[in-house]
């Protein structure tokens, strides 16, 4: 019987040592599977640095060519200074050749800053506020001339660049200083709406002061039809109308909004003028407040008053008049935009050609573009509200029939998911194929409106929509910010091109010209 246990045990125990053969054998093939992958990861990479440093460069010795960080990450960073070349090292390639642009002290010692007068980029004017001197270093006369970017880097019939001319060099060499026109358009909207409460007199002041190229009305009307610039329908929202004997105006309007509001056609012209504006503070979650000392400056301005300031700049290229509500005004108010804008063009001498400032025009509502576009010649600008990823030509094409440029979000450019970059999207490009010029909103200088790709730098920013993505303008609540970074790309260019023809570098300037003109 006892042995008869045994032979049964037999099998239980083959089964028993099968499964632990299995299961070892699957075992040491997976760590084989393992190791023999981490190798082939080792291979491919050494595989790669190898194509990288023998591949065909089409540099005079072969080898791929340089990163110069000039300055170190100057962009980020003060010029020149220890965290700046720090920066530099840590996110470049290896290799990268750190800049220093040499400068000598009064007792011979030489230090690396970016330019031979010390108040370009530190703060010595308040360390040492008497010690400003004059010395001759070039001597060259002020002269120049103004010539399109194409005069410099010229492009073929399909768009792509050609090599640079020699305009720049022959130009330095006889001592003309240059300047370079761009279709770039800075684009304020509601004036300088992060430094003082949008569409008063000192926001649009600003905003032409700061190097705006378009200032921007947003149209409301009163209750007897009076034009005029707000940021909102909602005077709660642009102004401290609630804090008044007014508040008890609010209604609510489901048309417009499921919250109560007091609405601009609610009130009289003179009722609104009273009115004290109030800066919006879109990142008051953030603690985050613009302006505080200016938050309720300035004053409510007409239509009228919006586009005679505009006629007495001559620095302005264009301004851009966005209507909203105008079916719900027309059809439930019996308030007329589009008369009433138009009649005010005409009054100010916008329509009978006695001013050269251009007016874009746009509407929120499709149908109301195409009104426009039958009454008058003005330039109109079609809205994208939502985020798109994409765009076919049949909608291209719609679009063409009653708009002469596009404005897209920031996110229809760049999507981002919790503030990172996700990609570039082909809606720049397409509709600039169809020769419709691209502005895109809203750019602020709050950090917290960046994704963290631009370092949540404004300026970054601006820049990698102009310079990656090529928009042809920018809507800006913060319209220096954009204009010091589009003067920076195009500077940088001119310094290059300098450097390269061996000449005295001039002083760069640009001037902004609108692409439609």
């Amino acid at each position: 019987m006892k042995r008869r246990l045994q032979e049964s045990e037999v099998p239980e125990k083959k089964e028993a040592c099968e499964a632990n053969f299995w299961l070892r054998n699957l075992t040491m093939r997976a760590l084989t599977i393992l190791l023999c992958g981490v190798v082939l990861i080792q291979l491919f990479v050494a595989q790669i640095n190898a194509q990288r440093s023998k591949g065909p460069w089409q540099t005079l010795s072969g080898d791929a060519p340089l990163v110069i960080a000039r300055g170190g990450f100057s962009g980020f960073f003060p010029d020149s200074s220890l965290p700046s070349y720090n920066l530099a090292k840590q996110t470049s390639l290896a290799g990268s050749v750190l800049w220093c642009d040499v400068q000598l002290t009064k007792d011979g010692l030489g230090i690396c800053f970016p330019d031979l007068k010390l108040n370009n980029a530190s703060d010595i004017e308040y360390v040492y506020p008497n010690r400003q001197k004059s010395y001759p270093v070039n001597g060259v006369s002020t002269q120049g001339i103004l010539v399109p970017k194409s005069y410099i880097f010229p492009v073929d019939d399909k768009q792509y660049l050609l090599p640079p001319t020699s305009l720049v060099h022959n130009a330095h060499k006889v001592g003309l200083q240059v300047y370079v026109s761009v279709d770039f358009l800075v684009i304020s909207k509601n004036g300088a709406s992060g430094d003082y409460p949008g569409c008063t007199d000192l926001a649009y002041e600003k905003a032409i002061k700061d190097g705006a190229d378009v200032i921007h009305c947003s149209v409301q009307m009163s209750s007897e039809g009076k034009p005029f610039c707000s940021s909102s329908i909602d005077l709660e929202k642009s102004t401290m109308v609630s804090q008044t004997f007014l508040s008890n105006r609010s209604i609510i309007i489901p048309e417009i909004s499921s919250d109560p509001g007091i609405y601009t056609f609610s009130l009289t012209w003179p009722e609104i003028q009273s009115l004290t504006p109030a800066i919006m503070n879109p990142y008051r979650l953030y603690n985050m407040f613009r302006n505080p000392n200016d938050k309720n400056s300035g004053r409510i301005i007409s239509l009228s008053e919006f586009l005679n300031l505009a006629k007495n700049s001559t620095s302005l290229s264009s301004v851009l008049i966005s209507l909203e509500n105008a079916v719900y005004l027309r059809e439930k108010q019996g308030l007329d935009v589009v008369k009433a804008v138009l009649d005010t063009l005409t009054e100010t001498g916008y329509r009978n050609g006695t001013t050269r400032t251009k007016v874009m025009i746009q509407p929120t509502n499709s149908s109301i573009l195409v009104d426009f576009k039958k009454k008058s010649k003005f330039e109109t600008v079609y809205k994208v509200e939502e985020e798109i990823r994409d765009i076919k030509d049949s909608a291209i094409e719609d679009i063409k029939k009653f708009a002469n440029a596009v404005v897209i979000t920031k996110s229809s450019v760049f999507p981002d998911v919790g503030s990172f970059v996700t990609g570039q999207t082909n809606v720049v490009e397409r509709l600039q194929k169809s020769k419709l010029p691209v502005y895109v909103e809203l750019f602020q200088n709050e950090f917290v409106s960046q994704a963290y790709d631009f370092f949540s730098d404004a300026t970054v920013e601006i820049n990698s929509y102009i310079t990656g993505a090529g928009i042809n303008g920018t809507i800006t609540e913060f319209p220096l910010t954009a204009a010091v970074a589009i003067r920076g790309i195009y500077c940088t260019l001119s310094g290059y091109l300098a450097e390269k023809s061996a000449a005295t570098p001039a002083s760069c300037s640009i001037v902004a010209v609108n692409s439609q003109s």
